[in-house]
């Protein structure tokens, strides 16, 4: 076995390439290291098997993490013993021998590159925080934030503890703030705990940020935050419940001061290198087969509207209706960013709804999440029919060409076309916002009085 030694938390990791696609069925993958865990690993299974198990029956899996230290080391080879032991007990968790340099955040990219779950969550082996923390988290990722954060600094957040532990408690607590207060003077990094040992991330951003990662260690966090943030994806924080049990700490005062400098120096400057802003899927680039014209009105359209924003709001998963799509610029970005997303665009011209279909065709001849059909939106009373009940719907610059009454007409329809607690995301010109509605409304008269005119002749 391979024993790394302690200074490799200084140490780079190195990006990683994709390595498999999850398999589909499995919702919640739940990581938990457990170097150095086995006086409460048990339990800590036990409770999380209960809770997810309850919730989710057989679509979840838990990954534990063990680190793979020498053979004399006792510990490990107990650690060891008892993960073995709880995939025989249960059927839902796996065991994943972390043999890469020491540290938390090395530990959960090991765990992670084989988990299968459209969801991924990771807390600590000696179950600190309350998993209730899972229901508001889980219900947020499936619609739309791709990173959820516990927050042990907010007003409702709930410590349970001792009172010989008081001081210890009262001690992390100052360390923390000291430390968030540096990161916020450094990097673009808002909350105030970004160091929260209870986590859920989509599988799109725990993919950028695990297969990024440059930190093996305890700040990886902060990678992840920057990650989310350089990209757009929406993050929210919650409270939770802490729980201290025993005085036994694994933050080594003099070490964790060393590593909090060089990796916030070291992080900064990959910052300020764009190191952490993927390039984005530029979904106008696939329509090559379009005229001259076509292709530059898409650029220019694509440009101004922002439709991986507009995305963000919508579920990451289940039925997506895009009223007038046009040549499908939003289904297409919505269909990239999640396979989980069923999406049909509709729209009342042909000739776009054909330039829709081919472009899907040249993102992928597979792309079985994706539909398009040539329907009047203002016909849904008549002769457009839905018989499905949607999780979001779109409509993008489109309400506006319609009388009040249509208006009116579409809009309740479309409330009764959602399922409850679901989205409706729309954007329209408003005529009070002076110059920026004024060049909206020359951008709709060029492109419907001219350039339309231009895009479709042979």
């Amino acid at each position: 076995m391979k024993n790394y030694s302690h200074l490799s938390e200084f140490r780079k990791l190195y990006p990683i390439k994709k390595q498999q696609t999850p398999t589909k069925g499995i919702a919640i993958s739940l990581l938990i290291p457990c170097k150095g865990a086995s006086h409460s690993l048990e339990e800590t299974v036990k409770q999380a098997h209960s809770f997810f198990y309850d919730r989710f029956q057989n679509t979840f899996e838990i990954i534990l993490i063990p680190t793979e230290l020498s053979n004399t080391h006792k510990e490990n080879n107990t650690v060891l013993q008892i993960t073995q032991a709880l995939t025989k007990k249960y059927k839902e968790v796996k065991v994943c021998i972390h043999t890469g340099p020491l540290g938390k955040g090395a530990a959960l990219r090991t765990g992670f590159l084989s988990s299968q779950g459209a969801c991924i969550c990771f807390t600590d082996a000696d179950l600190p925080y309350d998993l209730s923390f899972f229901d508001n988290a889980i219900s947020d990722l499936k619609n739309g934030v791709a990173l959820v954060t516990g927050n042990r600094r907010l007003q409702e957040s709930m410590f349970q503890l001792p009172v010989s532990l008081l001081p210890l408690a009262y001690s992390r607590h100052r360390l923390g703030l000291w430390f968030n207060k540096a990161a916020r003077l450094f990097l673009p990094i808002h909350t105030t705990d970004t160091q929260s040992g209870i986590k859920a991330l989509t599988r799109e951003l725990a993919e950028l940020g695990f297969y990024n990662l440059t930190c093996p260690g305890f700040f990886f966090d902060l990678e992840i935050f920057l990650i989310a943030r350089a990209n757009h994806f929406k993050i929210r924080e919650h409270t939770v419940t802490l729980y201290l049990r025993s005085e036994k700490s694994t933050v080594r005062i003099f070490k964790e001061f060393l590593l909090a400098i060089y990796w916030l120096t070291r992080i900064n400057i990959n910052y300020l290198k764009g190191y952490y802003k993927t390039k984005p899927i530029r979904v106008e680039n696939y329509y090559s087969h379009c005229t001259f014209w076509t292709k530059i009105f898409l650029k220019l359209r694509f440009g101004f509207t922002p439709y991986k924003e507009i995305g963000s709001h919508l579920s990451h998963e289940g039925q997506i209706l895009d009223l007038g799509c046009g040549h499908g610029l939003l289904s297409l970005t919505l269909a990239i960013n999640s396979k989980e997303r069923n999406i049909l665009g509709i729209d009342h011209d042909n000739k776009r709804i054909e330039i829709a279909k081919a472009t899907s065709m040249n993102i992928s001849e597979d792309m079985r999440n994706l539909e398009f059909q040539t329907q009047d939106v203002s016909q849904w009373n008549k002769n457009l029919q839905f018989e499905k009940y949607y999780d979001g719907i779109a409509m993008i610059d489109t309400l506006h060409y319609f009388s009040n009454n249509i208006q009116e007409n579409i809009l309740k329809h479309i409330y009764h076309a959602l399922k409850p607690q679901k989205v409706f995301v729309f954007r329209e010109i408003n005529p009070s916002a002076g110059l920026s509605s004024f060049l909206n409304k020359i951008h709709e008269k060029i492109n419907n009085n001219f350039l339309l005119n231009i895009l479709f002749t042979e």
